[in-house]
């Protein structure tokens, strides 16, 4: 939709005000789909939309589902949430997303320099380890199924595979929207539950600001004014 919009010449960054109302659009669909229960019946929602320094906007949704529909075990979960390279030959056009834009890096100690590396390890942790199904974490995270001999490719010289994917929903990959399971908040510090305020910092976080003013004191109306 964007690029057909756009003038000659022109790109999606000359263009904020076409990008931003296609987003709005496609994330009223999304919602819409949502609230008439895709994943089952929710009890409460908070989403808030992102402009970042470049301008793209994107929202980050939090769902609180009703309690016979919430995820109750490992196969529940992977019936909404996948972490696997899709069979391009049964699946090329969700094979085409995921390996398009769903996957990570590449980063670690082949590539030091790359921007999600901190203090020589990638602040998002990958490449995650290999996991033959989905089992929950002492921390309750679930950690998804990334079977070790499953799909590979290629891209720049890198070759992928399910330790680099980005969990996502295969319905809503068509959407280009990652998505990520939790049944509860735990401190990295100790085993205390914290406070679930602490999962809406992140949905709610601020962005950067700055401010300006003006100390022009000339009055372009009355010095361009003819009679």
């Amino acid at each position: 939709e964007i690029q057909s919009a756009l003038l000659s010449g022109q790109t999606a960054s000359d263009r904020p005000d076409i990008v931003a109302q296609v987003f709005e659009q496609k994330k009223k669909d999304l919602l819409k789909e949502i609230m008439n229960g895709l994943f089952g019946n929710w009890v409460a929602k908070v989403d808030t939309n992102e402009f970042q320094k470049r301008g793209l906007p994107h929202i980050h949704i939090l769902i609180f589902f009703h309690s016979l529909d919430k995820i109750c075990d490992a196969n529940h979960v992977d019936t909404i949430v996948s972490a696997k390279i899709p069979d391009c030959n049964l699946h090329p056009v969700l094979y085409d997303v995921v390996t398009t834009v769903m996957m990570h890096g590449p980063c670690g100690d082949c590539f030091p320099t790359a921007r999600c590396m901190v203090n020589s390890r990638c602040s998002k942790e990958y490449p995650k380890p290999f996991n033959s199904e989905t089992l929950y974490g002492e921390d309750g995270y679930p950690r998804y199924a990334r079977p070790e001999n499953g799909p590979t490719f290629t891209k720049a010289g890198f070759t992928y595979d399910n330790k680099w994917v980005v969990p996502y929903n295969p319905y809503l990959s068509a959407r280009y929207v990652n998505i990520s399971y939790f049944n509860q908040v735990l401190s990295s510090n100790s085993n205390l539950d914290i406070d679930a305020t602490s999962m809406l910092r992140f949905v709610l976080l601020s962005n950067l600001s700055s401010t300006f003013t003006s100390t022009s004191t000339k009055d372009l109306i009355k010095q361009l004014w003819r009679w």
